[in-house]
């Protein structure tokens, strides 16, 4: 059985427009296939249908995760991090949390396409809502706050960006839990 902690990390390959669009901007220059489209954070401890996630989507909610993924066309990876105290998992997910129901303007989301189309320039997305919390930035920021970084500012980090830090960091900061499929 899969035990998952809180702070454990969640990422996603969905199959719908939306997604494919935001692999697409997510990829840089001479990165091969873009895997990642979504990242979300395990706040409740639990089995694979007990535990509960904070995402990003049209807003920031607190879903259980089997309630959420299971069935759908959406496949799940996920990473533990390890080298945290539980005290780091308490305050990552305190400050995530601090952002449910806050509401997701699309328009943030064409501000990344738009840095994506010029290069990745990072001048679209300085117009973004500093309020605004894509699933990337939410997670890179709590994590920020204990000092852990994914190899970028949050504010420009994207799903894929710490999915590639995560896989490559493995065994030294991160642990692979449940391997990319559905649940």
């Amino acid at each position: 059985m899969i035990y998952l902690k809180p702070a454990d990390l969640g990422f996603v390959r969905g199959p719908r427009p939306l997604s494919i669009l935001i692999r697409a901007a997510a990829r840089t220059a001479f990165e091969g296939k873009t895997i990642i489209n979504h990242i979300f954070g395990v706040s409740r401890h639990g089995d694979l249908r007990v535990a509960d996630i904070i995402e990003s989507m049209n807003c920031i909610q607190e879903v259980n995760l089997y309630d959420e993924y299971n069935e759908t066309e959406r496949e799940v990876e996920i990473w533990r991090p390890l080298n945290i105290t539980d005290e780091d998992r308490e305050a990552i997910v305190y400050y995530a949390r601090g952002f449910v129901g806050q509401k997701y303007p699309y328009r943030d989301l064409g501000l990344h396409f738009l840095d994506r189309i010029f290069f990745d320039t990072y001048f679209f997305r300085k117009f973004q809502s500093k309020k605004s919390m894509v699933c990337s930035r939410l997670w890179a920021s709590a994590y920020g706050r204990q000092n852990l970084n994914f190899g970028g500012n949050p504010e420009e980090i994207n799903p894929d960006d710490i999915h590639d830090f995560v896989r490559a960091t493995e065994g030294q900061y991160y642990r692979q839990i449940l391997s990319l499929g559905e649940i």
